[in-house]
């Protein structure tokens, strides 16, 4: 079986997990065969990362895959925000970050482990600051405007 097959086997797993996700009323079945595509995706990247030229550009395009997404997710959670769904559908993140930790784990230096255990605990921080800043605004926005 080819990686190519694998993808395309993914691709189709994870359109029904979607479909599953998005349109109401279907069988929870679809979401238990869209799990099929999480370890598909994460054998193909690692083959994909073993057999690059280039790991560095490997990285940075799954990187930047993931900005573009997270931007694509924004732009769908802004236009639908009236529905009070968010959508949270990223994946190429999670990719990067074991495409990371395998870059790490070969480079075998101390102080890019360190490195990175700074950033996780860093980014975790400021996310869990932010989401209380904003849950705080939201909640004295809304106590402030309802009281009129």
């Amino acid at each position: 079986m080819t990686t190519t097959l694998l993808k395309l086997i993914a691709l189709v797993s994870m359109f029904i997990d979607h479909t599953g996700q998005f349109i109401p009323d279907t069988p929870e079945y679809f979401r238990w065969i869209g799990r099929l595509a999480i370890p598909i995706f994460i054998y193909c990247v690692v083959l994909g990362y073993k057999h690059t030229s280039n790991r560095k550009k490997y990285m940075l395009r799954l990187y930047f895959s993931g900005v573009g997404m997270a931007f694509i997710n924004l732009g769908i959670n802004i236009a639908y925000s009236h529905t009070g769904v968010i959508i949270t559908n990223n994946f190429f993140a999670t990719l990067f970050v074991i495409v990371l930790v395998i870059y790490l784990l070969d480079k075998r230096q101390v102080k890019l482990y360190v490195y990175f255990i700074l950033w996780q605990l860093i980014s975790t921080i400021l996310c869990v600051l932010f989401s209380e800043i904003i849950v705080i605004n939201f909640q004295a926005d809304h106590l402030f405007y309802g009281a009129y």
